[in-house]
Order: C-alpha cells, then structure tokens, then sequence
C-alpha cells in the first residue's frame, strides 16, 4: 500500500504530531507498506531523505499563521505523487484542507487524525474560530475515517459529534525499546530558574535553557532518572492525549495526571498511578506526597505501567490498527 501522510512538519522538528507521524509510518514501513511524508522544512533539512524507511520531501514555506506553515507547493507536490490513500493531520490545517481537496480530486481516501480541537489566543483564536465554522465542517465531512486517541474526545470537542459514524478510537503508541526501565545515577548537579511563566515573559529565555538542558537523545535517560513522573493537564481542547505519560510509563515510573489524559482511566483502574482533578493544586500536591513517601507503592505502580505500555501501546500495536482502518477504506 502506498501511504501519503501530510503533517504540517515532521523529523528533527520535535511535537508530539511530528513524533505520531515518524512512529507511525515507522510502524507501517515494518508491516511493508510504502510511506511519503509531505511537510514544511522546518527547521531546514534535506529537501528530500530517506529516514528508517519513510521517504520524506520537504517543502519550503512563506510563513506562519499560528502554528502552520504556509507551504505555496503543496497542492502541486500531492498532485505528483502516487498513493492509494492519504492520511492528514490536525490541529494545524493548510495540509489537512489541501489533502482534503486533492484526495477527492484522485478518488482516493482521506484519513483524518483529530489530534485535539484548534484552538489559540488573541489573533490566534479569532483565526481557529473562523476555521473551525467554515473550512473544518468540509475537511470533517471529506474525511473518509477520523482517528482520535481517546474516546473522551468525541465527548468534549465541540466539532466531531456529527461524524460518530466515521470515528474509530486509537490510541498514541511508545517506543517500548527505547523508552524502558535502565540503570541511570541520579543527578547530582542543579540549576535554578525562577520567572512568571506566560506570555508576557518569553523575553526571560526559558525555552532556551529548556532546549540547551532536554536533547532529544537523552529523554529515556531523563525518564529513568527521575522517581515520579506529573502530567497536570487542564485543557479538554488543547490536550490530544499525552504521549509523555506513555514516555514516562514505559520506563517504569509511577505517574500523576488529571482525568483529561488519554491513558488516566487505565492508570487508575490498573493502579500505574494518581488521577486528579484538573487546576487542583492542593491534590496535586497530595498525590505526589503519597507516591514519594511510599518507595515500595511507587515500585508497583512504575511495574504496572510498563506492562501495560507493552501490552497496549507498542508502535507495532498502534500501526497495525491504523493498518486495518486503512485496509477497510481500498
């Protein structure tokens, strides 16, 4: 099967859309399928690789409205290429609306991955809501099959409850070999940053020092270091699933997370962890009282988590679903 995937941005830039679409087709490629990526050059790359299997082409863009890259070749780069279907993802459209049209224009599928509703602040929100009224109706009603990673979706976005018919449940994988429980010396050295963190203090470079001290590479070693992992989400619209937690799991650690999260029903029916209520700092605190002061209750938990990652979010796992839907749509 020939896959064409159009997310907004894709491999070094670092998301958890652009993290979704490299495992995924890393998946798809493992089970012999061919997979195309059509995305921005951000931040610049080769034009076009081949990365683990998955032939990516990267387009040059014009700019940014909100958080999507405007790429002008777009239309002419799908109309090039050869595929039985594609698979477009959102909260970032441009690439979703034009897959859209030109899936429609081949008679081949579309799939939609709704990621989490689009929403923003100031400019931002009146662009997401003028979207959200006019071209999302007709990318959702285009959309052959729509992929949200939890159920709970469908109930709080405001957008897909018109489309139940076509919606199937999938959840986010991990990497289970990479991200896993190891040996890893606790850090000795400590840095300290204090600030008001929102907008109105970006000009204090937190972003900087996050990307100086937090490289990619050394996530699943960050993981093991640490002895709780806290997810505190607060946003229904904004929080896709929190492929993070499953991170964090993976690498047998005790978490603590709102309700608002993907996997939080099966940390608590399975005991991997806490669930709180979402903007309640005081339970929040007494979550993570509980788990650190009981070594042996954070052991269990952090054992629960890795089986659980290993028997239901394996990339393998995921990308075999998604093969099926696909599978079900030629």
């Amino acid at each position: 099967m020939k896959i064409l995937q159009t997310p907004v941005r894709f491999r070094p830039f670092i998301g958890g859309v652009e993290n979704y679409v490299y495992n995924l087709s890393r998946g798809l490629v493992r089970l012999g399928h061919e997979v195309t990526v059509l995305c921005a050059n951000e931040p610049k790359s080769e034009k076009e690789e081949l990365m683990d299997g998955i032939r990516v082409k990267r387009l040059p863009y014009i700019g940014k409205i909100a958080n999507t890259n405007i790429t002008p070749s777009l239309p002419i780069e799908i109309l090039r290429e050869d595929f039985d279907l594609i698979h477009a993802h959102l909260p970032t459209p441009w690439s979703a609306d034009w897959s859209a049209v030109f899936s429609k224009m081949r008679r081949r599928p579309l799939i939609l991955t709704y990621h989490n509703d689009i929403v923003g602040a100031g400019f931002a929100n009146r662009a997401a809501h003028l979207y959200n009224r006019t071209a999302l109706k007709n990318l959702l009603n285009r959309a052959d099959r729509i992929i949200i990673t939890q159920p709970k979706y469908l109930r709080s976005s405001p957008y897909l409850k018109r489309y139940e018919d076509k919606i199937v449940v999938i959840p986010v994988g991990v990497d289970v070999e990479r991200f896993r429980p190891m040996h890893s010396d606790k850090i000795n050295n400590s840095i300290f940053f204090l600030s008001v963190l929102d907008e109105f203090h970006r000009y204090k470079g937190l972003d900087q020092l996050l990307r100086a001290l937090v490289p990619e590479e050394m996530l699943a070693n960050y993981y093991n270091r640490c002895d709780i992992f806290v997810l505190p989400s607060v946003s229904k619209a904004q929080e896709g699933f929190g492929m993070v937690l499953l991170e964090a799991m993976a690498c047998g650690k005790p978490v603590v997370c709102t309700d608002i999260v993907g996997v939080a029903d099966e940390v608590k029916t399975k005991g991997a962890g806490l669930i709180v209520e979402p903007s309640n700092a005081e339970e929040l605190a007494e979550a993570i009282s509980h788990i650190l002061q009981d070594r042996s209750l954070a052991h269990k938990m952090g054992e629960v988590g890795r089986r659980l990652v290993e028997e239901r979010y394996g990339w393998e796992k995921v990308a075999k679903r998604v093969e099926e839907v696909y599978e079900g749509l030629i």
